[in-house]
């Protein structure tokens, strides 16, 4: 069985967004694109929760276009290509590419199906939710 592991950047003070909800204080880092791209290359896909997948369907669907790290245009071709799972409890119209609404229980089976980890990039409560489920 898979791995399924997390990993979401967060402030030295254990915070993953501002006090107002916001990620402005999250600055791009080249020093660690070679990392997220060997991580990308390491899976057999991602989940995500609901908000966080629509946020980062917005910047991934493009993020190719020029920019001053050479790791983007193969991060983005990764991003975009691999199975993208959804943790909802709800009906979901999901429109970026290899993406499926799951629910958290689906996630023992993903793990079973998969040959290498599972990452859940992003998503506080989708992350609070999948770890109270498999921490058994």
């Amino acid at each position: 069985m898979a791995a399924l592991f997390v990993q979401i950047s967060i402030s030295v003070d254990g915070y993953i967004e501002d006090a107002n909800g916001g990620l402005e204080w999250f600055t791009q880092d080249q020093a660690v694109d070679a990392f997220a791209t060997r991580t990308l290359r390491s899976i057999d896909g991602m989940a995500f929760g609901r908000t966080a997948h629509a946020l980062l369907a917005e910047f991934w669907k493009n993020a190719a276009e020029p920019d001053p790290s050479p790791d983007l245009p193969e991060q983005a071709r990764l991003m975009n290509a691999l199975p993208k799972y959804v943790l909802s409890h709800r009906a979901l119209d999901v429109q970026w590419t290899n993406s499926q609404r799951v629910h958290v229980d689906d996630l023992v089976r993903i793990k079973r199906e998969a040959a290498r980890p599972i990452a859940m990039f992003a998503g506080a409560a989708a992350v609070r939710c999948a770890r109270r489920k498999h921490r058994r």
